[in-house]
């Protein structure tokens, strides 16, 4: 959970420092951005994507520190690692994604 706190916080920074992020939803406008497949993926999309997993992956650590029965803790936490999974994997401009043509593995 650190280690995806300190991602989310450094996203964050680039975020709001980078090309991509708000300095586009700036300089361009957001029906612009909207328009542009790039940069929707990348100020809005993205973001969005990664926030959410955050909260997933906080809440499937709160049911883990609940006092109640293991079973019903553990599958209710895993549940949730589980999505937060699964949308951050969508959430990343993958190579072999239209998103992320022409970008390399490294």
């Amino acid at each position: 959970m650190i280690c995806f706190d300190i991602n989310v916080l450094i996203g964050l920074v680039q975020w709001l420092t980078g090309g991509f992020g708000l300095k586009a939803i700036q300089t361009t406008g957001m029906g612009e951005v909207m328009k542009d497949s790039m940069l929707r993926f990348f100020a809005v999309e993205h973001l969005i994507g990664m926030l959410v997993a955050l909260a997933l992956v906080h809440i499937g650590k709160s049911y883990a520190k609940k006092p109640v029965a293991d079973t019903i803790k553990h599958r209710k936490s895993v549940l949730f690692y589980t999505i937060a999974f699964i949308i951050t994997l969508a959430s990343i401009p993958w190579p072999f994604r239209a998103i992320g043509e022409g970008r390399g593995w490294f």
